[in-house]
């Protein structure tokens, strides 16, 4: 400590504050004993005489040059007492109702600058008078160019929405003149790997051959989309007297609301089915643990990282596709449903239950199926058992991939209808079963067929 902290470092923002506690201490205590004084507010016993917030300090004083004598004494006190130094350079006195004779007198005897209003405070502009509409316009600047990024990943997929583009600021983000559909949807991992995302399109064809820089170095599987990419760049051509026009579904001014609904009804492919799907859209609706929803949300996907998924991104050989259990190509859909491990699993609950099933061709299939069992009263605990039996599956996995670990089929059942039964009691406090009585007579919850 006794070579101070560097700049930047978060320890400094502790020891500020702890040093302009002393400063404020002291200017209340001349406060209290006449010394100085502040501002009288009505309402207030205690005049305001010194406001701090962050790393700003404000202190009141009226139009008295002997005051500012005295609060230049305080100030060397402080110093003094606390051993630190006041840069005066970086002090600016403001006044109010002040002539300017009292104003250059009092700057002379603090050896600080004149400001005069309106000033910036915290970043905001503070006037006595109301505040012209101009003097947001940094701050408003400031927000947009923040906002700008956000809104655009908020954007619906392109093949909704078709821009042709010169001049847009992107990674060829928008459709270009030539191109089906825009790039960064149809290559989202050469995308999030560019350096510069925020490129305009213009400048990245006034090179040719275009030259893309990353931000590592490219996998065998994104060298391959690379490759794939520069092929359908050298069919594009710009035309730099063009203006950059916006065009919905191909004709321009034709937006309307009604048109967005009639476009997402009319999606047709596997994944348009199934983001629209009960499980897909109840993800986030339910009463679910958080890290379970997130897992979920990636199941649906078929974002998890399963050896299929890192074979195809190039990060371990085609050898090592196979699941550990069963050596069959190890999916997402896999890892909870079709393995052996997972069929025995469901198969233990379900045969408690009377119920005879076959595997599903799909997350959304199986977890329909499986809503369709439970009773009405009890669908909120008959989800959360197949939530967490999917949670534990992923974690049973991977202590099998990475720790050697065993599980056996009836305690994961055991444990996996317990926690669901104790996260669904903390918010059903009269449910009178405990995860012992739903394991023994699980039948109990689900409808006779």
């Amino acid at each position: 400590m006794g070579k101070g902290v560097r700049q930047g470092d978060p320890l400094s923002l502790m020891l500020f504050v702890l040093a302009v506690e002393g400063l404020k201490a002291l200017i209340v205590q001349a406060v209290r004993l006449n010394i100085l004084d502040g501002v009288h507010v009505d309402g207030y016993p205690e005049p305001l005489s010194i406001l701090q917030f962050a790393d700003d300090t404000l202190i009141f004083v009226p139009n008295d040059l002997d005051m500012i004598k005295k609060l230049l004494r305080v100030l060397r006190c402080f110093e003094v007492i606390s051993g630190l130094s006041i840069n005066y350079q970086k002090i600016s006195i403001v006044g109010i109702n002040m002539d300017n004779d009292s104003l250059l007198s009092a700057s002379s005897i603090l050896n600080c600058s004149i400001s005069h209003f309106p000033i910036t405070y915290l970043g905001l502009p503070l006037s006595v008078k109301p505040i012209r509409a101009t003097s947001w316009n940094p701050i408003v600047d400031n927000f947009q160019s923040q906002l700008a990024n956000w809104k655009g990943n908020l954007l619906s997929p392109a093949d909704f929405f078709g821009v042709v583009c010169q001049k847009e600021k992107a990674f060829i983000k928008c459709r270009g003149i030539s191109i089906p559909a825009p790039l960064s949807t149809r290559f989202p991992r050469l995308f999030s790997l560019f350096s510069n995302p925020h490129i305009s399109v213009s400048h990245m064809f006034s090179n040719m051959p275009i030259q893309f820089t990353w931000r590592r170095r490219l996998r065998i599987g994104e060298q391959e989309e690379l490759e794939l990419l520069l092929a359908e760049l050298n069919l594009v051509t710009i035309n730099s007297n063009v203006l950059d026009t916006y065009s919905w579904m191909g004709r321009p001014n034709s937006f309307n609301c009604r048109s967005v609904s009639r476009r997402l009804q009319q999606g047709h492919s596997v994944q348009n089915r199934l983001q629209r799907g009960a499980l897909a859209t109840g993800i986030w609706k339910w009463k679910v643990p958080p890290r379970i929803q997130f897992f979920a949300w990636f199941l649906v996907k078929d974002r998890l990282f399963s050896n299929a998924s890192l074979v195809a991104r190039g990060i371990i050989n085609y050898d090592l596709i196979g699941c550990s259990i069963c050596n069959e190509i190890e999916t997402s859909i896999h890892i909870v449903l079709h393995c052996e491990f997972a069929w025995k699993f469901w198969s233990v609950i379900l045969r408690n239950c009377d119920i005879c099933w076959v595997s599903s061709p799909s997350i959304e299939d199986f977890y329909n199926f499986w809503s369709s069992l439970s009773i009405p009263v009890y669908k909120d605990l008959w989800w959360l058992v197949w939530f967490f039996g999917c949670w534990k599956f992923w974690k049973a996995r991977n202590n099998r991939v990475f720790n050697d670990g065993a599980s056996s089929t009836d305690s994961l059942v055991y444990l996996v209808i317990c926690r669901a039964v104790l996260f669904y009691a903390s918010f059903h406090p009269h449910f009178p079963y405990s995860g012992n009585d739903v394991f023994r007579c699980i039948d109990y919850f689900v409808k006779t067929i």
